[in-house]
């Protein structure tokens, strides 16, 4: 199934490439960070219910830099850092695809930082940055449909499921949306 993509109003639009929540930094992809990031895409346990599940080298080091390239358009992923130790934590991601005509938003953290709440404190600033960084209307989301954890973040981040039943790649998801007007900072 192919989408009319949902671009933001302008190409012009940029998103800060430095942000900081309660315990993060939210930072533009940086080629200092690759190792670690590469390292978190190749793990099974980590990429599990992430579209393809755990990237072999060559995939994790086009992706690493793909996530730097996105930043062309003025926006993209953000690399998350512990605010204390700088430590990389995961990454947060706004993105495009074809599984839907709206700005999605992803995640992955590091097994030793799950079950914190720095998930849904990064979800959150991806609705922040969609709504009023990049003006959308309404941001989606998705979820393995056995990524319980994933899933319970999305509910309390104020998403709604609309279905759990959308096969992409072969796989189960959760489709998740909030419109903005539904959206409460």
């Amino acid at each position: 199934m192919t989408y009319q993509m949902n671009k933001p109003a302008t190409v012009s639009l940029q998103l800060p490439t430095f942000i900081e929540t309660e315990r993060m930094q939210l930072i533009k992809p940086h080629v200092d960070y690759f190792p670690e990031i590469k390292r978190m895409l190749k793990a099974q346990e980590i990429m599990q219910y992430v579209t393809t599940g755990a990237r072999s080298n060559a995939q994790a080091k086009l992706e690493a830099l793909a996530f730097q390239k996105d930043w062309e358009q003025g926006w993209g992923p953000y690399f998350l850092l512990n605010k204390q130790t700088k430590d990389v934590m995961g990454v947060l991601k706004l993105y495009l695809s074809d599984r839907s005509p709206y700005l999605q938003i992803g995640y992955f953290l590091d097994v030793q930082y799950w079950g914190k709440g720095y998930a849904t404190e990064a979800a959150k600033m991806a609705l922040k940055l969609g709504f009023y960084g990049l003006n959308q209307q309404r941001i989606d989301a998705f979820a393995h449909i056995n990524n319980i954890p994933s899933r319970h973040i999305l509910e309390k981040i104020g998403m709604t499921s609309i279905t759990d039943k959308f096969i992409y790649d072969g796989r189960q998801y959760a489709q998740y949306m909030i419109n903005r007007s539904d959206y409460q900072i």
